[in-house]
């Protein structure tokens, strides 16, 4: 078997393949909890006013979001 995953933001798909490269299955899976933005550090207080949901929030804030 082989798996991909890849990722976007709040969010990533997984593909399992089989040996010739056929999809054996294909799921979406959530990578954040409910009640949070589907781009925490960017709407939840990053650098960019338009984006920010909150107030400004410094570097180590933003990681531990």
């Amino acid at each position: 078997m082989r798996v991909g995953i890849a990722h976007h933001y709040g969010w990533a798909v997984a593909v399992t393949a089989s040996p010739d490269f056929g999809v054996v299955d294909r799921r979406r899976i959530e990578l954040l909890g409910p009640g949070l933005p589907a781009a925490p550090i960017h709407h939840g207080g990053g650098a960019h006013d338009m984006h920010r949901s909150g107030p400004h929030r410094d570097d180590d804030d933003l990681a531990a979001l």
